[in-house]
């Protein structure tokens, strides 16, 4: 079953700003049988959802100030927090966002 032993291994694994959503039962399939009766080695696996969380370091105004919109961009999809990224910046010509954090709007659809 996936108790919170097991929560709190994979939440470890996915590291902070991730949140693990569901995971299935631990499969254990025998991997290798040693002919000689002398050992055996065993595959455990188990698969995952793991979701950026609402709350991620990296959707903080602090750490988006001063960036260009395809630093943004790059920033969270390399880091696996988006798929995809939306940037606006106002006035259209500025090529950066604000470097005061309280100017910039976060919104996550």
């Amino acid at each position: 079953t996936f108790d919170d032993r097991s929560r709190t291994a994979l939440q470890n694994e996915a590291g902070e700003g991730f949140e693990v959503m569901d995971a299935s039962a631990p499969e254990v399939t025998l991997d290798r049988l040693d002919p000689r009766g002398v050992g055996s080695t065993l595959k455990v696996s188990r698969k995952a959802i793991i979701t950026p969380s609402l709350t991620h370091p990296l959707l903080e105004p602090e750490n988006l100030a001063g960036k260009s919109p395809t630093e943004v961009k790059k920033l969270l999809i390399d880091r696996g927090v988006a798929e995809s990224v939306e940037v606006k910046v106002s006035p259209p010509w500025k090529k950066r966002l604000p470097t005061n954090a309280e100017s910039i709007e976060v919104v996550i659809e």
